[in-house]
């Protein structure tokens, strides 16, 4: 190589590492989500700009339910997904080879945002009121169903006398306001939605713990061998977004009432998911022992469905 042509490639080479980083090529990442506060991460970070600065060309999906997306991300139709913990740890223990490589939003009792609605008028004050009465939750088989039962249970009723039916969150209102359901499992935005017509009766994730995590990111396993700088990528741009979202709750709420479609004097005036800042195999054990209770599935260590190259207590 003569002088001329070193120093033409070593002027391109400097140039090229001078380059921005949208000049340089993304790592493709499809992530599926829903549109709720406590998998609204994904939907953050795009806005922000932080998938772009990790070298990422990402697309988000926020239109299927957690079931679907369970289903996508097991098939390799999408590489990540995020979904509630219980519905992961029902998949996994049936054998669906995925892997939990992401915290999302955590319940904590200092600040619920899950709630057993019914109508203002009703004589339901207690948890034995509800022996014999028909309880609406999204979806059946899940942590929606079985912390309810065992608030009633550890709250004077008998959990086994009251019968759950599935419906979506935006019917629950009408059909607890016609007398076709006593009560509503309720989550945020919907709580504070409704409290023109209706009543707060425990917040029933409590009686699981004071703490624990409810929903988190999940890829396939065969994805997370394949490919480990990916996820390690990808979990640090989750744990960097919530620590924006936790310290930024105003502006968050105006990319989730946009993303979600949802009325901002609402999103402004509900109680907030906070996000976890690490993965944690003790903050998803309580989701297993509660399903494991129940006989929905036989109990297990949490750290048997987590990606182990993330920070794990």
């Amino acid at each position: 190589m003569n002088r001329r042509t070193f120093a033409l490639a070593t002027a391109a080479g400097m140039a090229a590492m001078r380059l921005p980083a949208a000049a340089q090529a993304r790592t493709p990442l499809s992530i599926a989500t829903v549109a709720s506060d406590p998998l609204a991460l994904p939907l953050y970070a795009q806005q922000l700009g932080y998938f772009a600065k990790a070298g990422f060309d990402v697309t988000v999906n926020d239109t299927m339910n957690g079931a679907a997306v369970t289903a996508a991300v097991a098939s390799g139709a999408i590489d990540i997904g995020g979904s509630n913990m219980s519905t992961l740890v029902v998949a996994f223990k049936k054998g669906v080879p995925i892997t939990v490589v992401a915290p999302a939003g955590i319940y904590n009792r200092a600040s619920p945002v899950m709630g057993i609605v019914v109508p203002k008028n009703s004589d339901i004050t207690t948890a034995k009121d509800l022996e014999g009465k028909i309880v609406a939750v999204s979806p059946l088989g899940s942590i929606s169903e079985f912390a309810p039962s065992e608030w009633i249970d550890q709250s004077g009723g008998d959990s086994s006398k009251v019968k759950y039916v599935e419906l979506p969150f935006g019917q629950m209102e009408a059909a607890m306001l016609q007398g076709r359901v006593a009560a509503v499992v309720f989550t945020e935005p919907y709580i504070s939605e409704s409290k023109a017509t209706s009543r707060l009766l425990s917040f029933p994730y409590s009686a699981v713990a004071p703490t624990f995590l409810t929903s988190g990111f999940f890829a396939s396993t065969a994805f997370v061998k394949a490919h480990p700088d990916i996820v390690d990528r990808f979990a640090a741009v989750i744990r960097q977004t919530a620590a924006w979202a936790n310290k930024n709750q105003s502006q968050s709420g105006v990319i989730l009432a946009q993303m979600a479609k949802l009325d901002p004097s609402i999103v402004a005036k509900m109680s907030r998911v906070v996000y976890a800042d690490t993965l944690s195999a003790t903050s998803i054990q309580p989701n297993i022992d509660l399903l494991a209770k129940f006989k929905v599935i036989d109990r297990f260590d949490a750290k048997e469905m987590i990606y182990s190259g993330d920070t794990v207590k």
